[in-house]
């Protein structure tokens, strides 16, 4: 999964997300499932954002992880280690997303 800092037309997409309690930026990435679907997923200060386009959670906001991060660092490093290579929206399940 490729994370990568937030851009002014990611911030206006997603205008709830915070920096992170060290000033950086929140990370942002997108992928396919091997079914084909896409999904994006957003990392901030507060947690964490699944959305997927093909799913009914979408929109009722997508899959959160209540989880707050300190820095972009940390929330990349927790996300390596729990889901580094989604396949199926399980991956981010098992990761601590609900919707």
């Amino acid at each position: 999964m490729h994370l990568i800092p937030f851009t002014n037309t990611d911030r206006a997409a997603f205008t709830g997300a915070e920096a992170f309690r060290d000033g950086s930026k929140p990370l942002i990435a997108h992928g396919t499932f091997a079914n084909g679907h896409g999904w994006v997923l957003v990392l901030a200060g507060t947690g964490g954002l699944l959305r997927l386009a093909s799913d009914p959670h979408h929109r009722r906001g997508g899959y959160v992880l209540n989880r707050p991060f300190t820095s972009a660092a940390q929330a990349r490093a927790y996300i390596e280690q729990h889901c580094p290579d989604p396949g199926e929206l399980w991956d981010f399940r098992s990761a601590g997303f609900e919707p």
